[in-house]
Order: C-alpha cells, then sequence, then structure tokens
C-alpha cells in the first residue's frame, strides 16, 4: 500500500500513466473506427455501368428450325434478348443477334459452329468466348456478368 502511495505522489508517475492511459484510449478509439472490418463491401472499381457504355458486344444464337434443343432454347433467348438487348452490362452495350444456320450457313461457318444451339459472345473483332452450359436465363445472365 506504501508502495501505490508513493507512487501515485509522484508527479512524474502520474504524468507516464495519464499519457499512457491516454494512449491506449487513442488506440481503442482508432481500431474501433478505423480498423475493425465494417462489413463486406463489393468494389464496384471497375463497373461502369451507371456511366454511358465503352465497349460493344455482340451475343449470337446459332440455331436450326428442326432441333428439338433449339426450340427449348429459343423462349430464353427472347426473354434474355427482351431483357438485355441494346442494354449495357458491366460497361459494355450488348446485341443480342440470332441466326438460322439453314439459311445463313456462311456465318456458322465463320464462327466455327458444329452443334444447335450454339450461343457465342463477340467482343470487338476477334474475341470470341463460347456459352457451353444449358440455356437458362440464370446462366445466360451470370455468363454475361462474368464474361463483360
Amino acid at each position: 500500500m506504501d508502495t501505490i502511495k508513493a507512487v501515485l505522489s509522484n508527479r512524474r508517475n502520474l504524468m507516464i500513466m495519464g499519457g499512457v492511459a491516454l494512449f491506449i484510449g487513442v488506440a481503442v478509439y482508432v481500431y474501433l473506427n478505423y480498423i475493425r472490418p465494417q462489413g463486406f463491401v463489393p468494389n464496384d472499381e471497375y463497373n461502369q455501368s451507371g456511366g454511358a457504355p465503352t465497349k460493344e458486344a455482340d451475343l449470337m444464337l446459332f440455331y436450326v428450325t428442326w432441333c428439338p434443343h433449339c426450340k427449348q432454347a429459343k423462349p430464353v433467348w427472347d426473354a434474355m434478348k427482351e431483357k438485355y438487348n441494346g442494354k449495357a452490362i458491366n460497361g459494355t452495350l450488348v446485341h443480342f443477334k440470332s441466326f438460322d444456320c439453314d439459311k445463313e450457313e456462311q456465318i456458322a461457318d465463320r464462327y466455327g459452329v458444329e452443334g444447335f444451339p450454339t450461343i457465342k459472345l463477340v467482343r470487338g473483332d476477334n474475341d470470341v468466348v463460347d456459352f457451353d452450359a444449358k440455356p437458362t436465363e440464370e446462366a445466360l445472365t451470370e455468363f454475361l456478368n462474368n464474361v463483360l
């Protein structure tokens, strides 16, 4: 007890203890307000969908009228076209194009289409990305969001 009285009666020791208490208080304040994670915030730094689109892409459907898989994919394609055609996704303006490969064989040959239905995304002149999943609205939306 005498030691505590001696420490508290010494002005220098009181100043040191006050400085330490002040330092701890400031450290706790900084941690709580600046360092502690505040929750997940998605990084939209490169998502330019709010501004004018800077790039363009064509989403192409290659089909034939006699194919049962093409007949199943056509309503999904039409719904996606109505929802996204001419709109920007992640800063890229998307155009939906469909080709009946019985009538337009040369374009199917140009893009190397071997089966139906085939969906390809064309960015620029030479960048072609194949969609290789069952054509559903969810799968196509995820494809567009990931590729663009």
